[in-house]
């Protein structure tokens, strides 16, 4: 309570007094931890101890972490990913830009250091759909960087996805990392005495938060764990005669973690398992979205009467006649047709007794798209 947080207070002062200390008025700030449905009902909190009035504030960076009154973890996620990117931006000119260094080296880098400043406190953390897809985007994005893939060098503009860049540097995808560490702290958490303080903060509630109301419930810790060991389906192979949590002989997953080996191995192989899965989800994603973007460039070739179909193509004469083809594949073969041309400008055509040097002077014509090939042949009768 706020009296009881005063009288806390104004020992503290006293005790430091007396030793020759003192208590800062200006580092010194109050939060009240709110539920949802006390945002706006709860009065500020004000607490004046030994002469001293403190501010209260909605956050405040503790053990390099930001604590939010409503407990919101995108204040904390989107200042994570900032130190990661001044991480790997302090290194990059000697190490990750540099492509004659060797890619298991910057990986190791990778996960020593920067991915441990981005995941830094992920195990107390609880993770919606939202925060997961940040965490994905800034994991992707470090990845292409100690792979060297750069898209604005590329002629089609194409990227590559997270699954292959996980691939080529042999990683697991940032949701696992975090869902493991999550389960391996629940059972560090789990096996030690009761009472203790972070058993208390992890498995309580805070309260006055009132009775649950209809619809979508705040996420909690204890509710991140259960949505771990389903994902990571801890309880696979059990029956109801004979229940397993990885492979512990027990229903409950505290009476499981309280076996330290098999807790871990079990986390180990579910992890595993887990990136097949996924891995095999994304390669089935993937290819429906190749054949669903195959479906698309035939279905624009024709004369549909949509608006959007008649933007993505153009009409391209090549010969006698023509016929229509999307954007993409004119702008694609526009470009080998230029790059052939301008190899052959510069090659000798060795054809017959005589040697016949040809030149290519490709015009286009803006208004029609028309490309007109024009060929000088000089034939060299000196033999």
């Amino acid at each position: 309570s706020a009296e009881g947080l005063a009288r806390m207070m104004t020992v503290i002062v006293t005790v430091f007094e007396a030793v020759g200390l003192t208590v800062s008025e200006k580092k010194t700030e109050t939060m009240l931890l709110r539920t949802p449905d006390q945002t706006f009902t709860t009065s500020p909190l004000a607490i004046e101890a030994a002469g001293q009035k403190y501010k209260q504030t909605t956050q405040f960076l503790y053990l390099g972490g930001i604590i939010h009154e409503n407990a919101d973890l995108s204040f904390e996620i989107e200042r994570r990913i900032r130190l990661m990117r001044a991480c790997l931006k302090r290194y990059g000119p000697e190490l990750y830009d540099r492509t004659n260094a060797p890619l298991s080296l910057k990986v190791r880098m990778l996960k020593a250091e920067v991915i441990e400043t981005l995941l830094y406190g992920c195990v107390t953390w609880t993770l919606n759909a939202d925060h997961f897809a940040k965490l994905r985007s800034a994991h992707h994005e470090v990845l292409l960087r100690v792979i060297g893939f750069q898209r604005r060098l590329r002629t089609d503009h194409t990227t590559l996805s997270y699954a292959k860049a996980l691939r080529i540097t042999r990683c697991e995808s940032i949701e696992t990392t975090i869902r493991k560490r999550r389960l391996f702290f629940a059972g560090a958490v789990v096996r030690q005495h009761e009472g203790r303080l972070p058993s208390r903060l992890m498995f309580g509630t805070i309260a006055g938060g009132g009775s649950p109301k209809p619809g979508g419930q705040p996420k909690t810790w204890p509710r991140a764990i259960a949505e771990d060991l389903r994902v990571f389906k801890a309880t696979e192979g059990s029956t109801e005669d004979s229940p397993l949590v990885f492979g512990v002989g027990t229903a409950l997953w505290p009476t499981a973690a309280k076996q330290t080996g098999k807790w871990y191995r079990g986390i180990l192989e579910a992890a595993e398992q887990f990136m097949g899965r996924w891995h095999e989800a994304e390669a089935k994603l993937s290819r429906q979205r190749r054949a669903s973007a195959a479906g698309s460039v035939r279905g624009n070739g024709g004369r549909g009467n949509s608006r959007r179909g008649r933007r993505n193509t153009v009409q391209v004469y090549g010969g006698r006649g023509g016929n229509r083809r999307s954007r993409r594949e004119t702008a694609g073969g526009e470009y080998t047709k230029g790059t052939t041309d301008r190899v052959a400008r510069h090659q000798a055509d060795y054809r017959g007794p005589h040697l016949r040097k040809s030149w290519f002077c490709c015009k286009y014509s803006r208004s029609s798209n028309k490309r007109t090939t024009k060929t000088t042949v000089r034939r060299d009768h000196s033999k």
